[in-house]
C-alpha cells in the first residue's frame, strides 16, 4: 500500500530540512546520511533519505533529533510542529549537545509525540518562577500551640 501523500506544510518541512542539511554539509563535508542516521540513533540512512526526500512526514521526535545534530533551532525546520510546543519552550536556542544529549535521547526513545508534548508542558511548568503557578499544594502549617 503506497504511503499517504504529504500535505503542503509537510512538504515545506522536508524542503527546509534539506536546506539545513545542505548547509550543514557545506561546513562539514565529511558528513554523510549514514553519519546523520547514526547521530540520530537510527540503524541505517534509509529514514534520513525518506525524511529529506519528503517520502515520510517529520514527527516531533525526528525533528528534535535532526535539530540537535544539525545544530539549528527546531522551528527552522518545522514551524508547524514547533507551534504545538508550549510557548515558554525556547524557540531560537540550539538544543542540547554533548554527552548529555545522547543520554537524554536514549531516555526519550520509544515515547510518542503526545508523551513528548506532556514532558514539554511539565518542563514549562517547572521553569516558571516560584509563586507564578502552584505545581503542588503545600500542607497548611499547624501550630504546635501552647496550652
Amino acid at each position: 500500500m503506497p504511503a499517504k501523500p504529504l500535505n503542503p506544510e509537510q512538504k515545506a518541512d522536508a524542503s527546509r530540512l534539506r536546506g539545513v542539511w545542505e548547509a550543514f554539509k557545506r561546513s562539514n563535508p565529511e558528513a554523510t546520511q549514514e553519519w546523520l542516521a547514526d547521530q540520530c540513533g537510527w540503524k541505517t540512512q534509509a529514514a534520513v533519505s525518506q525524511y529529506l526526500l519528503g517520502k515520510i512526514p517529520l514527527n516531533l521526535r525526528a525533528l528534535m533529533k535532526f535539530a540537535a545534530v544539525l545544530k539549528v533551532s527546531p522551528d527552522e525546520i518545522s514551524p508547524s510542529l514547533m507551534s504545538e510546543m508550549p510557548a515558554t519552550v525556547p524557540r531560537r536556542e540550539k538544543l542540547v549537545t554533548g554527552p548529555g544529549r545522547s543520554r537524554l535521547q536514549k531516555a526519550l526513545e520509544g515515547l510518542d509525540d503526545s508523551d513528548l508534548l506532556s514532558i514539554a508542558k511539565t518542563v514549562e511548568i517547572l521553569r516558571q518562577p516560584r509563586g507564578t503557578k502552584t505545581v503542588r499544594q503545600q500542607r497548611p502549617r499547624t501550630s504546635k500551640g501552647k496550652t
